[in-house]
């Protein structure tokens, strides 16, 4: 039967492996910070040289609102949360 402190070290010993074969973990020194799901994406994203998923480019219309609100155009103002919901009709 194995101990539960056997499997404490096996543990320890893969992630040090994987920490020592993956160069993004090498690199960011937080992996022992950073939550499991986090770390698994840049380990992933380093594996695949890229992103692990995919990527819409946003299309005229999405554009168009980002330049228009980054220029100060088409702003609705509202004065609290109960404000911006009785806008939105929620």
């Amino acid at each position: 039967m194995i101990s539960r402190k056997m499997l404490l070290e096996k543990k320890m010993l893969r992630k040090r492996r994987l920490e020592k074969t993956n160069p993004i973990c090498r690199k960011t020194q937080l992996s022992n910070e950073l939550r499991p799901a986090y770390h698994n994406i840049l380990c992933r994203a380093d594996l695949k040289q890229g992103l692990p998923f995919g990527v819409a480019i946003p299309n005229r219309a999405t554009r168009k609102a980002f330049a228009d609100t980054n220029a100060g155009r088409n702003l609705v103002v509202c004065k609290d949360v109960e404000d911006m919901f009785k806008r939105l009709g929620i």
